[in-house]
């Protein structure tokens, strides 16, 4: 915090306080006073380094000069005055300030701060820099410092409550300066732990007082027993405690308060706070006390470790609490590993294995424990968390399925017995108690927990509504005789089951399916998994018990052999499975969907993909219904497979490579054409391109099938006549990269030969720029590249494509330095030098331009032509340019002003300096040529029998 200044005594008190004691004592005595004085003085001047130069005081002789001298030293004020005009304005014009405006010689804390970087500078409060220096607070003596033994543990106080620190509040001072640490902004790498040194203020007065002077200090937070300010952001620096510190880090200052019950609770605020700052900056808690190395300092650390502040806080304060800096650090510590507990969510019941055993409010809080003691022995807990502390497992004991509520607190691994907790289902069952064991208020009870012995429910019905499992044990529960209780699946046994036949085809409904090995004990079940799951079974019996279905899956159409168990009958997807003949049918593969080793197969029955069989007889032997779906068994490639409908025809089809436009909106497309009377009208698929695979000829129509993707299989739209589309043959040409110049003319396409829902650029705004080709197409006789343009894949007439980059301009152009670099070839870079001295200073022609990624180049040249003259190529940004036209080759006359030059080139540079004009003044100029260069005029004619240029304003 901002200190309240003390007040030195003036010295020319001490000299009044001579001289009013001047008669009484006599001038010997006075005399011995005054260089006593004098002495102390100048000691003091020299210990504490504030002035410039060291004051000289001459030995004093006699009383009159003992008066002159008091004289001098009481009359301050009017020595001022006189001083003004001569040696106040002397001194005042030799004063000297740095470039940052502080005082040649300014020091704090033994620093000369005026020689500081204007980086250094930033860590330094404004006043100081101004030469108004107020230290941060008073300093303290660590001398004498002694623990009030007679107050009780404060730390054990604080972590054996439950009181909840107070809320951070946020109330930022947007007249506080925002500048960086050392590192940059939010590159905390500590905390200075202060306090106020202030017995009769309050936070709001501290607040307040700091907003009158942050010029010279302020801080980023205050705490006391009931509130925590933060007034500044953390995440950028503060003036809290000299130049190394602040650069550094946050800065938080305990406000003094009036009773032991008070510090606790702002000890409490404030180890919390500081805490949670190290924790959002993952700092971990290390004192720099003894070592200066550390992410916990007080101010007496950074006194003694940084510099650049000299006090001792907070420790004098703490001590008149009986507290010290290492218990201060250990509750940080403790509450920062709180927060840094790595816990982890679990699923587990647990007992407690004894009486003794020890039960923490928190693994890593010393000051709060408990035994278990016969309260919380021989009853079930809940475990919902784990965590790891100084190398010890620890699990949350609750009385609730819950980490929040009913929690009792934490026990180590060894002193509790635990097993896997799981839920499996909430289905509703109904069981029967066999007349054995006892029923639990909570599954896996202990004594604490028996609600019944069910020796007295034999026979009694239980309706089941939950089922778990602990450890490899199934728990049940239910209502018996209107009480919710808990019983394991050992005591309980099934209802009557009735068994029937049936004829049907599943698929299981998910990895998590239960498989009963046997419908009396529904305890005993595997779950599905990627082993079951992903093909079809045959069910040829069914269950029921109770209001519950149950199916025997099998991998034969049997119930006896190949079976795998029993499945709640909600647990799978089933269809009726009938035999509809044995006759023998030809069919062809339309090349989509799977072939099978089962009707309604999954992907563990898959045989073929179909694609690969396009055209190919199957042989059928046997058709079946499963559902309302048709499926046909035949030999297909030496294998025996079964095949739905959809994926074969009754006609011969036959690949083709087309592309194709339909030709009007009246076009009709059909779904399969062995069924005309199913179709739609092209409507909505004109105005685009399609792809072609293949061909089907039906009573000597010819059938197109079109797709939006170069497949029979996918994107596949329907059939349609051949004579409702527009076709050209498509022929992959190459893989080969290439590279071509849009010409701007033309559009780009998704697809070669597209339509205008296709397109995706019209290419004048490409103009000139490169296209890198990958793929090269033939569609008809025409060629078409697809390429990369723009960051978007497109195909692109030949026509709208040239091989040459280079563009036809008309420039003229001086090179701006001689630091420009000039590539004789634009492919290799090797080859370039620098302008220097040679090529600058004169104009060039640019007859050739060209465009290299983002990159514009010009072809300079000393004679008007992209092939004589050449110098080679330059970019854009390192010429100065202006267009270059010719106007006229008509005769004129012209006569010279006498101002001005003429040159070997239009625009010309001192390098085509040909004439001065003022030595042909009033002289005839015959001109032959008119050129424009930007806006100005130039003409071309003879001078003195030379060929010159000369720009207009030259001539009248």
């Amino acid at each position: 915090m901002v200190e309240e200044n003390v007040e030195e005594e003036e010295d020319t008190k001490e000299f009044e306080q001579m001289k009013d004691n001047e008669e009484a004592e006599g001038n010997i005595k006075l005399e011995g006073k005054v260089e006593q004085i004098i002495e102390e003085k100048v000691n003091d001047e020299e210990e504490v380094k504030k002035k410039d130069t060291e004051k000289e005081i001459p030995v004093v002789e006699d009383k009159d000069e003992v008066e002159k001298v008091m004289e001098e030293e009481t009359n301050t004020s009017e020595m001022e005055s006189e001083k003004e005009i001569s040696q106040g304005a002397l001194e005042e014009k030799e004063e000297k300030y740095n470039e940052f405006g502080i005082k040649i010689g300014t020091e704090v804390y033994g620093e000369d701060i005026s020689k500081l970087t204007e980086e250094e500078l930033m860590y330094i409060p404004v006043g100081w820099r101004d030469g108004e220096f107020e230290s941060e607070h008073p300093s303290e003596n660590m001398g004498h410092l002694r623990v009030n033994a007679i107050y009780p543990n404060v730390n054990k106080q604080i972590l054996s409550n439950s009181n909840s620190a107070a809320k951070v509040e946020y109330k930022y001072n947007s007249s506080f300066p925002r500048f960086p640490y050392r590192h940059g902004i939010g590159k905390v790498e500590g905390i200075v732990a202060h306090e106020t040194a202030n017995e009769n203020s309050s936070i709001t007065g501290e607040i307040d007082y700091m907003t009158r002077n942050y010029q010279n200090a302020f801080v980023h937070a205050f705490v006391d027993h009931s509130r925590v300010i933060e007034i500044h952001p953390t995440g950028y620096g503060a003036w809290g405690a000299g130049r190394f510190a602040n650069q550094r880090f946050v800065h938080v200052e305990l406000v003094r308060v009036n009773s032991f019950n008070q510090f606790v609770q702002s000890i409490h605020n404030y180890s919390e706070y500081i805490a949670s700052i190290l924790y959002q900056y993952n700092l971990g808690v290390t004192n720099a006390e003894k070592t200066g190395k550390g992410t916990l300092w007080s101010h007496n650390a950074v006194s003694k470790h940084l510099g650049g502040t000299n006090h001792a806080d907070p420790h004098g304060y703490f001590a008149k609490w009986g507290y010290t800096w290492d218990d201060f650090v250990e509750l940080v510590a403790i509450k920062y590993n709180m927060l840094a507990l790595s816990k982890k969510n679990v699923s587990k019941l647990g007992h407690i294995k004894s009486s003794n055993s020890i039960i923490y409010s928190n693994p890593v809080n010393p000051y709060s424990t408990k035994k278990a003691g016969a309260k919380y022995t021989n009853s079930v807990y809940y475990v919902k968390q784990e965590a790891i502390y100084n190398n010890s497992r620890y699990y949350l004991l609750s009385t609730k399925p819950s980490s929040n509520s009913g929690t009792v607190g934490w026990i180590k691994e060894k002193d509790v017995n635990l097993h896997e907790h799981k839920g499996i289902d909430k289905e509703k069952k109904t069981l029967i108690v066999k007349g054995s064991g006892k029923a639990y208020n909570t599954a896996w009870g202990g004594s604490k927990n028996v609600v019944f012995n069910l020796k007295d429910y034999k026979n009694k019905t239980f309706y089941v509504d939950l089922t778990e499992s602990v450890g490899g044990n199934v728990w049940y529960r239910g209502t018996l005789e209107g009480k919710k209780v808990w019983i394991h699946s050992s005591y309980l046994k099934t209802e009557d089951i009735k068994e029937s036949k049936t004829s049907l085809l599943g698929h299981l409904a998910s990895k998590k399916v239960k498989i009963f090995n046997n419908l009396e004990n529904l305890s005993g079940f595997t779950y599905a998994g990627d082993k079951n799951t992903n093909q079809v079974y045959y069910i040829k019996k069914q269950a029921k018990i109770g209001s519950q279905n149950y199916l025997l899956i099998s991998l034969s159409p049997s119930s006896t052999k190949g079976v795998v168990g029993w499945v709640n009958k909600k647990d799978l997807t089933t269809h009726s499975h009938i035999g509809l003949d044995k006759k023998n049918k030809t069919f062809y593969i339309s090349g989509t969907g799977s072939a099978y080793n089962k009707a309604w197969g999954g992907s563990k029955n898959l045989v073929y993909n179909l694609e690969d069989h396009f055209g190919q007889e199957l042989k059928v032997n046997l058709t079946e219904k499963v559902g309302n779906n048709v499926w046909y068994r035949g030999k297909l490639n030496g294998k025996q497979v079964w095949i739905h409908e959809s994926y074969v025809t009754t006609f011969m089809e036959s690949k083709i490579s087309k592309l194709g436009h339909i030709k009007n909106k009246s076009v009709k497309i059909y779904n399969q054409i062995d069924d005309l009377s199913k179709y739609k009208t092209a409507k909505s698929y004109t105005n685009a391109v399609y792809y072609i695979k293949k061909q089907a000829n039906r009573n000597g129509q010819l059938f197109y099938n079109i797709s939006k993707e170069p497949s029979f299989s996918k994107g596949v739209i329907g059939w349609i006549k051949a004579e409702d589309l527009s076709t050209q043959d498509h022929v992959g040409v190459d893989k080969k990269s290439k590279k071509f110049y849009i010409k701007g003319n033309g559009n780009a396409y998704s697809k070669a030969w597209g339509g205008s829902k296709d397109l995706i650029y019209h290419l004048r705004n490409f103009k000139d720029q490169g296209f890198n080709v990958h793929l090269t197409e033939k569609v008809g006789k025409n060629t078409w590249y697809r390429g990369n343009l723009d960051g978007k894949t497109v195909w692109i007439h030949s026509s709208y494509l040239k091989t040459d980059g280079n563009i036809k301009t008309s420039k003229l152009g001086h090179i701006r330095n001689n630091n420009v670099t000039i590539y004789p070839k634009l492919d290799n870079s090797k080859s370039s030098f620098t302008a220097g001295s040679e090529y600058t200073n004169a104009v060039y022609y640019i007859k050739t331009q060209k465009v290299v990624g983002n990159q514009k180049y010009y072809l300079i040249s000393k004679q008007p032509s992209s092939v004589k003259g050449v110098v080679g190529w330059v970019r854009e940004k390192d010429m100065s340019t202006h267009d270059h036209i010719g106007i006229d080759k008509k005769k004129k006359s012209f006569v010279i002003k006498g101002n001005g030059k003429a040159y070997s080139k239009a625009w010309g540079g001192s390098k085509d300096f040909v004439y001065n004009l003022s030595n042909y003044k009033n002289k005839t100029f015959n001109v032959h040529l008119t050129e424009k260069v930007g806006n100005n005029l130039w003409y071309r004619g003879k001078l003195n029998r030379k060929t010159v240029w000369i720009h207009n304003s030259y001539l009248k």
